[in-house]
């Protein structure tokens, strides 16, 4: 997991992560956000990232403030990565009663074992 250091204002780390992940830095195959309360508008940029990067692995979202509007975006953005193993996206206030991450995976709120493996609850 990398630790971009507790000293930077949230946008400087925020916007740091999401340059890295767009570049494939090799370096970056695990990232804990856990808590970064990045929002929708945070969730948004890194699915933007999410599209471009073939390196990161596992992702934790859990507990940062990600709705529904959030949750879509890096949906659609799994569409495009085929790299992402493990997406963490518990303890967000997400209310759609599933996500389709894929044309023929629906994700119900328990959380499934699918490629990437997403967890909700």
């Amino acid at each position: 997991a990398v630790d971009l250091g507790l000293q930077l204002p949230m946008d400087v780390r925020l916007q740091q992560t999401v340059e890295r992940l767009t570049q494939n830095d090799p370096t970056l195959q695990k990232l804990d956000l856990q808590e970064w309360y990045i929002g929708d508008a945070g969730a948004q940029a890194i699915a933007d990232a999410l599209r471009q990067n073939s390196t990161l692995q596992q992702l934790k979202l859990s507990g940062n403030r990600i709705g529904d509007a959030g949750a879509e975006a890096i949906a659609d953005a799994l569409r495009q990565n085929s790299t992402l193993q493990q997406l963490d996206l518990r303890d967000n206030p997400i209310q759609q009663k599933a996500l389709a991450l894929e044309p023929s995976v629906a994700l119900l709120g328990g959380g499934a074992a699918v490629k990437p493996r997403v967890l909700l609850q």
